[in-house]
Formats: C-alpha cells, structure tokens, sequence
C-alpha cells in the first residue's frame, strides 16, 4: 500500500504544475478532426460552438462564411512510465511479486 500512496502523491503534485494547452489557429484543410477551442459566428449568430469535433460540414461551413483557420485546441500527448523493482519485460518469466511492464 505504500507504493499506491507514493503514486497518489506524485499524480497530485504532477497535477499540480499542468497547465490547460493553448489553442492555436489551425488552417482549414488541417483542421479535420480537431476540437473547435472558441464559438464561430457569422455576424452575430452562433453557428459552431466551442468544443465541437470539427468534420468536413464544419469545414466547409468555415470555408463559406470567409475563414481560413479554425481555433483549435491542441490534442495532448500522453507518455506512460513503469518503475519499480517489481517490473519485468514481457517474455520473461516471472519470479515471486514480480509483474509485466
């Protein structure tokens, strides 16, 4: 139980200094798949909303109201590290405690 309370405690920290990503202007023929970061209007109506999937509708929509970039939010990128004295590579054989990475 005390590897799991190290753990919590490194995950709070770590939590502690992320930040949100900052959106930035991606061009139209790129922006297939991303996650709209503000609202678009076309004069004063609301026609996507921010924290939509932007798909080839919304693409086009974009295109015919006179844009080129779409504010998008940047996709996060996750990294998984094991450690521990316990881990062992997969194919070998395990002895004891021991657990696969």
């Amino acid at each position: 139980m005390a590897e799991h309370t190290r753990v919590d405690e490194f995950l709070t920290s770590l939590l502690a200094i992320c930040k949100p990503l900052d959106s930035f202007e991606m061009p139209l023929l790129d922006a297939h798949g991303a996650t709209l970061s503000a609202d678009i209007y076309a004069g004063e109506r609301l026609v996507m909303r921010e924290g939509s999937r932007i798909r080839s509708t919304q693409i086009g929509l974009a295109a015919s109201i006179g844009l080129d970039h779409l504010p998008t939010r940047p996709h996060p990128r996750v990294v998984v590290l094991s450690a521990g004295p316990d881990l062992v590579e997969p194919g070998k054989a395990l002895a004891g405690e021991e657990e696969y990475e």
